[in-house]
């Protein structure tokens, strides 16, 4: 790997990164070793980011309107993806990271690693859509009823 300044600080093939994603249980983990004899030092950067687009438009049946684009918030180990439906529907992803993050940068979530010789990381990702209808619609089928 290389720093921001070009200086070579982990040399090619020390580490191994395996990634295991479970669909049964929306989770995915992420391992990182060490395979030197030295110690590693590394930030980690995951972005992560959602597409709540209609089923009917990814099929090509209705032509995509003009949206808004998702909202992300980290609140302690968890990550929420947000987004206000056309049809007035809120659509959520929360994904919940075990260990959490060291810190969050613009979209990317980040981990200061510190890797001793011939030793792994892992990172547990666990994953749950959601949504529901906003309220401010709710009032309104409310009222017109």
């Amino acid at each position: 790997m290389v720093d921001d300044a070009g200086t070579l600080c982990i040399r090619k093939e020390s580490l191994g990164i395996h990634r295991r994603q479970c669909l049964d249980d929306d989770t995915e983990v992420i391992t990182i070793q060490n395979y030197t004899n030295a110690s590693a030092e590394f930030a980690l950067r995951l972005h992560y980011e959602a597409d709540f687009a209609d089923m009917c438009v990814v099929r090509g049946m209705h032509p995509r309107q003009a949206r808004q684009s998702p909202s992300a918030r980290l609140a302690g180990s968890t990550l929420t993806l947000r987004y206000d439906g056309a049809d007035k529907h809120e659509r959520t992803t929360r994904l919940h990271f075990r260990p959490p993050p060291d810190a969050r940068d613009a979209g990317d979530l980040v981990y200061r690693l510190s890797l001793q010789p011939q030793h792994q990381w892992h990172l547990k990702v666990e994953a749950a859509p959601g949504g529901r209808e906003l309220a401010a619609h709710r009032g309104q089928v409310d009222d017109a009823t």
